[in-house]
């Protein structure tokens, strides 16, 4: 396998609205360890894996809170 195979144009972004277990999904789809936060189309922050596991709910097995508890 090449570096070209790894290179993507394309670079996933959360919005507030997105559930942490859908970031979680698109770091995992992307090998990503940071995405970042948009809200109107305007940087609000770098959200982490570590920072999305540190909301797990251990209760539920999911992380399911919203990416708004961020901004």
């Amino acid at each position: 396998m090449l570096v070209k195979d790894f290179i993507t144009k394309e670079l996933p972004v959360l919005k507030s609205f997105d559930t942490g277990e859908y970031a979680l999904a698109l770091m995992d789809d992307f090998k990503l360890k940071h995405l970042p936060l948009l809200s109107e189309n305007i940087y609000r922050c770098l959200v982490s894996e570590k920072d999305l596991l540190a909301g797990f709910s251990f209760r539920s097995n999911a992380v399911s809170f919203r990416l708004c508890s961020f901004l």
